[in-house]
């Protein structure tokens, strides 16, 4: 799977120009090249599309761990239903 960085990279693109394309700041696709910031599922949609799927929504959904919720909260879903 390739990251965002390895991809601006290897095609020689701008990140100011990808950033264009997709609509969104330079400083934003910064972030997403360092992984510094979380990115919206549309946008990820968008820089996938942009790069033909070379770049996967996957890249992004896979940098985050799902966390448990805490017992009580699990309590009161519980007793929700």
């Amino acid at each position: 799977m390739t990251k965002l960085a390895d991809y601006l990279s290897e095609h020689g693109i701008r990140q100011k120009d990808f950033a264009d394309r997709v609509g969104v700041t330079q400083g934003t696709i910064s972030r997403a090249c360092r992984n510094t910031a979380g990115i919206s599922m549309k946008l990820a949609a968008r820089i996938s599309a942009a790069t033909g799927k070379a770049v996967p929504v996957e890249t992004w959904t896979e940098q985050y761990v799902p966390v448990e919720a805490p017992a009580s909260c699990s309590s009161a879903i519980a007793g929700a239903e």
